[in-house]
């Protein structure tokens, strides 16, 4: 399967990419990475502050948060070696979505000597694309020479693990994106199946389908302000389902609510006990300025580099296992793609 970012179904067309990580392990290889509360995605040693880096700002128990993204990946991409089955995380997945213009003329995504960003990607969503419709037949990718710069994701990532003291299933996700423009919402699909979509030319349809469980998180945010709000829909319904709140939609009336399962805020204003939140280099609290990226990434108005400008950092977590039993329904025992937007 092609780990590419595509677009964010929807309006606009945006970019979103596929990553396959498994959220299945035993509980008994896992290190403990409990701290206060075990329902409390900020509460865990992973830092939610709106950097990269293990650096530490002013965010509630930054100090005994010792991880982030740059613990968890090499500059390349690749795991570190704190990534393996025995935990303490179980799984982690860097994806690279920006080109270079080589030599040759050529766009690579995996170049890391040219300067000279590339605008071409094979993954963008096709117009019509909507999270209310089934994967296959209702999503379409196509071919862009020039996608916009607000709407393009240069990297992104996610990472899980499992509590061993409670149980309860964390996954971490984050991207970095091209430029600064004003307010932004980004999306992630986790998926229990598989999904991908590569069209050299003209339109192409997905392949994949939902399965009863899949969750959509979609988060709104401004340049300045960090997140405004973040929201979770789960779908219901098989293959001809939809967006629903409830754990199967209601057959006389499609169930179709579009009522989210659970709601978050920003991160670095929480204190504890959310089962869901999101932040950004941006805001009234650190980090919110330009930060450092230890793999390569690429700004508008910088180029090709390691730097990010606020806003366009995004990092957020969900605990699977907190939301559906306040949600009320079976929890999915693993999501095989994350896609995010």
């Amino acid at each position: 399967m092609r780990h590419r970012i595509l677009g964010f179904i929807g309006g606009g067309r945006r970019r979103r990419l596929s990553l396959l990580i498994a959220l299945t392990g035993s509980l008994a290889a896992l290190a403990v990475l409990l701290i206060t509360n075990a329902f409390a995605v900020h509460d865990l040693k992973f830092q939610l502050d709106g950097d990269t880096s293990t650096a530490c700002g002013t965010v509630p128990n930054c100090a005994a948060q010792i991880y982030d993204w740059d613990s968890l990946f090499n500059a390349d991409g690749t795991n570190t070696s704190l990534v393996n089955e025995a935990g303490p995380f179980t799984s982690a997945k860097f994806v690279r979505d920006f080109g270079v213009t080589t030599a040759s003329g050529a766009c690579s995504f995996t170049d890391t000597t040219s300067s000279t960003f590339c605008t071409a990607d094979s993954t963008t969503y096709a117009t019509g694309s909507k999270d209310t419709l089934n994967i296959t037949p209702g999503w379409e990718c196509k071919h862009d020479n020039n996608v916009n710069s607000k709407i393009d994701i240069m990297n992104a990532y996610a990472a899980s693990y499992t509590d061993p003291t409670s149980g309860h299933r964390i996954l971490y996700f984050g991207l970095d994106k091209n430029k600064d423009n004003g307010n932004n919402d980004v999306g992630f699909w986790l998926l229990q199946g598989s999904a991908s979509c590569v069209s050299p030319s003209g339109s192409t349809k997905w392949t994949g389908t939902h399965k009863d469980g899949d969750v959509l998180v979609v988060s709104e945010f401004t340049s300045g302000g960090g997140v405004s709000s973040i929201s979770a829909f789960r779908w219901a319904g098989g293959a001809t389902g939809c967006i629903d709140s409830k754990d199967n939609p209601d057959p006389k009336t499609g169930g179709c609510n579009g009522e989210p399962i659970e709601t978050g805020r920003d991160c670095k204003t929480i204190t504890g006990g959310d089962a869901l939140c999101a932040t950004t280099n941006s805001g009234t609290l650190p980090f919110n300025g330009n930060i450092e990226t230890k793999w390569l990434t690429s700004d508008a108005t910088l180029g090709v580099g390691h730097k990010v400008v606020p806003p366009d950092f995004f990092e957020g977590g969900i605990d699977i296992t907190e939301v559906f039993k306040k949600a009320g329904g079976h929890v999915p025992s693993c999501f095989n793609t994350f896609i995010g937007t």
